[in-house]
């Protein structure tokens, strides 16, 4: 397909969209709906993520790193 047919083809179901109001809605307004529906719906909260740590260093870094999660979880506690 060359150049002149397409953008005739796309001047052409520019001015039919033009014409016809509801398809001019739908263009316009259905993706605007969604993007306020969808907006609202998705969030962007993490929780409820299961977690396990197996702290073979024992160290003050890692214990450091496992005070740094616990407050941001539900967690109990396991020890081996």
């Amino acid at each position: 397909m060359n150049l002149t047919r397409l953008l005739a083809l796309m001047r052409k179901e520019g001015l039919q969209i033009m014409r016809d109001r509801r398809t001019l809605a739908l263009v316009f307004i259905m993706p605007i709906m969604q993007l306020l529906l969808l907006g609202y719906a998705a969030t962007s909260d993490v929780r409820n993520i299961p977690l396990a740590v197996l702290d073979q260093d024992k160290s003050p870094a890692s214990r450091k790193l496992l005070i740094r999660f616990a407050p941001r979880t539900t967690s109990a506690k396991l020890s081996m």
